[in-house]
């Protein structure tokens, strides 16, 4: 059988897909690492950090059409801006947050699961 372009679009995407999801375990960690921080307040512009990250999260998740990892993290960003801008009440955001970080890590682990070769 013959390949077509599309053929080797998709190959091409897949492998893409793949090359993110091997990096995603270690995103997650740092992403679990400033959150951390931020509910610590042990650095200055941790909360800053964790939102910046959690936002990059949602979006390079989503554009790898990783949704249930991009979904997480946007919970996580969400929470944390509503802790920051004091509409939301820390100790209802941080196991919310706490939740969506354990959610993202278990979509991640499906996901290497599916996109095994």
């Amino acid at each position: 059988m013959a390949h077509t372009k599309d053929d080797e679009i998709r190959a091409a995407l897949l492998e893409l897909r793949r090359e993110y999801l091997a990096e995603l375990p270690g995103l997650l960690e740092q992403l679990a690492e400033v959150v951390s921080a931020a509910k610590q307040g042990s650095a200055k512009d941790a909360m800053r950090v964790a939102v910046s990250r959690a936002h990059a999260l949602r979006g390079t998740a989503g554009s790898y059409r990783f949704q249930d990892i991009s979904d997480a993290a946007g919970l996580i960003e969400d929470g944390l801006l509503g802790i920051q801008g004091g509409w939301l009440p820390p100790e209802q955001a941080w196991p919310e947050i706490e939740r969506a970080l354990a959610s993202a890590r278990a979509a991640c682990d499906r996901a290497g699961a599916a996109l095994k070769p």
